[in-house]
């Protein structure tokens, strides 16, 4: 019966650390990367003039911007019945186009990553938008460059180190583009 006691103490006091840690990582997470503020404003004004200045709080200068990421791997025409995964991958190229049009037409502005995380420091367009290529596959590089370049559009390509000299790779895609 003791052992029994003694058992049931250990469970329960493991019990009630285990909810004392995640409480202290669910406190802390929330704390640090939930939802921010939005920027609030002071005024002052100068010594040497009656024109007021609004600076942004220095506390708190982030706000929520809702940035949509359109992800490709593959810009082909590709369909074989045996590969459902490499076929689900795949975009036409002219769909691509079809797209990229849509976004430059209804105004949206590809980003980048460092726009983004720059955030507030570059001020980002009204409907940005970020556009990535997994894997660095050349078909991709070689059907959508030629694309996002027609509509003054850019592109983050994601590239695999593994995948370096494989004949689907691109070998001398730009790194900053």
């Amino acid at each position: 019966m003791k052992k029994l006691r003694n058992n049931i103490w250990f469970w329960l006091g493991l019990i009630l650390i285990s909810v004392a840690i995640a409480g202290g990582i669910i406190f802390y997470l929330t704390k640090h990367f939930g939802r921010v503020k939005a920027p609030t404003s002071t005024t002052t004004s100068t010594p040497t003039s009656d024109e007021k200045i609004t600076t942004p709080d220095v506390a708190d200068m982030r706000q929520e911007v809702p940035v949509p990421i359109l992800m490709y791997h593959h810009i082909r025409v590709y369909n074989d019945s045996n590969d459902s995964i490499g076929t689900g991958l795949s975009v036409p190229p002219n769909q691509f186009q079809e797209e990229m049009n849509y976004l430059r037409d209804n105004n949206f502005t590809t980003i980048n990553f460092f726009d983004f995380v720059n955030f507030p420091a570059s001020n980002l367009p009204d409907k940005p938008v970020i556009v990535t290529f997994d894997d660095g596959y050349q078909d991709a590089f070689d059907n959508a460059m030629p694309i996002l370049k027609m509509n003054n559009q850019n592109g983050v390509f994601y590239i695999i180190s593994g995948f370096l000299g494989r004949p689907d790779f691109k070998k001398n895609c730009p790194m900053n583009y």
